[in-house]
């Protein structure tokens, strides 16, 4: 009995923590930004269906800290996101004269979801 009791328990236990969601997904943990391209894509949605729109605000920041850097923009920096809807981030580098060619730099994307 106690068995069947602890078994249904992490059942009941396993199903509840799949059930937590995000109101914003963002497309992916990695961005390459590869040198011979003028930018990179990121996708961020809303996924929930109450009716909750966000402000989004984004940009790069040197990995480790969250101030903004000046070698790459992120357009749009700042814009609504309604339920359901979807955008896409352009991540644009201006600065890449000072960014070393022997090595990878490694930055972070930085993605602020703000519920209404």
């Amino acid at each position: 009995m106690k068995r069947k009791l602890l078994t249904l328990a992490s059942v009941v236990f396993c199903l509840s923590s799949t059930l937590a969601h995000a109101g914003v997904n963002v497309g992916a943990t990695r961005v390459i930004y590869q040198g011979k391209d003028k930018e990179a894509n990121l996708s961020v949605t809303n996924t929930v269906d109450d009716r909750i729109p966000y402000l989004i605000q984004s940009w790069v920041s040197e990995y480790g800290t969250d101030e903004a850097t000046e070698k790459f923009i992120v357009t749009p920096p700042l814009f609504r996101l309604d339920p359901g809807s979807q955008n896409m981030l352009r991540i644009m580098a201006v600065q890449t004269k000072q960014l070393p060619t022997d090595r990878e730099s490694l930055f972070a994307v930085n993605v602020k979801a703000i519920p209404a």
